[in-house]
């Protein structure tokens, strides 16, 4: 009696009330007392608190859809009460309230994928593989909306570069914020960002290239280096691709080098 009452009290602080259960009515063939029997009682108000709460728990993830969390509850539940009435029940309310979020989340992806909104659509169909690792639409869905994507982004991207080849650095930065938004480690449109960022900060304006390139050349003339190269450097936060600037940088930089050189 002792070794089962033992057993019983180890298995109900560890929260095994299957098995403390199985323990004091061990105990209770092999003596009737009242003091088992207030044993038995007191653990099975224990185990009913605990289930009640446990039913509670799971029915708030069930509303925040968090349905894995929610079944894991009820399945805990059973393994301490397999015929627990409330625990079976919220078993069969997870699997409709699963199906019934995987069912409005394939709606909502197929929709944004005929609006072709890509960001939209894999959002959702991911929500459904999270749900049902398995289903098919929407692992079709997946490839098909990074097809799309891939599209999406090719077209954002030079929309962007257009943009900012144009100087207009509001459109620019929104496109290639729109292209992040598809591929957070876009080297392009990370880099481009820093430099319609730089270009903000330097105080250069749309349409200064020219003014820019030309203060250059007079500094150049003047045998201020540094402040040309500086000056040419807003050019190419303008226009990268100005074919003159870096030429002249890089001229400007072999002259800085010479009189190093001559003052050894």
């Amino acid at each position: 009696v002792a070794s089962a009452l033992r057993q019983s009290e180890r298995a109900g602080r560890a929260g095994n009330f299957h098995t403390a259960r199985l323990q004091l009515k061990k105990a209770l063939k092999l003596r009737d007392t009242p003091e088992i029997h207030q044993k038995l009682t007191a653990l099975d108000a224990e185990q009913s608190k605990q289930a009640k709460q446990l039913l509670s728990d799971a029915d708030k993830l069930i509303h925040a859809e968090d349905f894995n969390s929610a079944e894991k509850l009820y399945i805990r539940i059973l393994q301490h009460d397999p015929n627990h009435a409330g625990a079976h029940e919220g078993l069969t309310e997870v699997k409709l309230s699963r199906s019934g979020a995987i069912s409005r989340d394939l709606q909502k992806a197929e929709a944004a994928l005929n609006k072709k909104d890509v960001g939209t659509t894999l959002e959702n169909y991911r929500k459904v593989l999270l749900l049902e690792p398995a289903n098919t639409v929407a692992l079709a869905g997946i490839k098909q909306g990074k097809r799309l994507a891939a599209l999406s982004l090719s077209q954002l991207k030079a929309d962007a570069n257009r943009a900012l080849k144009e100087n207009r650095f509001s459109a620019a930065e929104s496109g290639y914020r729109k292209v992040l938004e598809l591929d957070p480690y876009h080297a392009e449109a990370i880099e481009a960002l820093e430099r319609i960022d730089k270009t903000r900060q330097s105080d250069v304006q749309e349409g200064d290239q020219q003014q820019l390139y030309l203060t250059g050349i007079q500094l150049y003339t003047k045998g201020q280096y540094n402040d040309a190269i500086d000056s040419w450097q807003k050019v190419l936060l303008l226009d990268p691709d100005h074919e003159k600037a870096q030429m002249n940088i890089k001229k400007s930089r072999r002259k800085l080098r010479m009189i190093e050189e001559r003052k050894q």
